[in-house]
């Protein structure tokens, strides 16, 4: 009986991650698809979901390009700042490939964890 409460408990903790990172997935699939519709404020909504929840490389860049589109420079420099801290190998070109990929969904690339209380 133990084994079976055990086992119970093992599918419902890996079926709540999945669905977690399938709603983070989500956000970033929604913030993309306004992006590439030129709903940038929109776009900046679903990335600061995604931000919020884990602040990956991708999420900064297209926030800071979307905030560009919006004349709001000083913004859109930090986030691109943050995207070379986070990642300083990060690949504009490549991710921006992925963006414009047809059928294709991003796959969020982990940043290093944020160090002075940064985040």
């Amino acid at each position: 009986m133990k084994i079976l409460i055990i086992s119970a408990l093992i599918i419902m903790i890996l079926f709540t991650a999945q669905l977690l990172m399938a709603v983070e997935d989500q956000d970033l699939y929604n913030a993309i698809q306004s992006y590439k519709t030129k709903h940038y404020a929109k776009a900046i909504e679903s990335l600061d979901l995604v931000i919020s929840r884990d602040p990956i490389p991708q999420a900064y860049y297209l926030k800071g390009y979307s905030l560009y589109k919006l004349n709001k420079n000083d913004e859109a420099e930090k986030n691109f700042k943050e995207v070379f801290f986070l990642d300083p190998e990060f690949n504009v070109d490549q991710f921006m490939k992925e963006v414009y990929a047809k059928d294709k969904t991003v796959k969020p690339k982990k940043g290093k964890k944020h160090k002075h209380g940064r985040k």
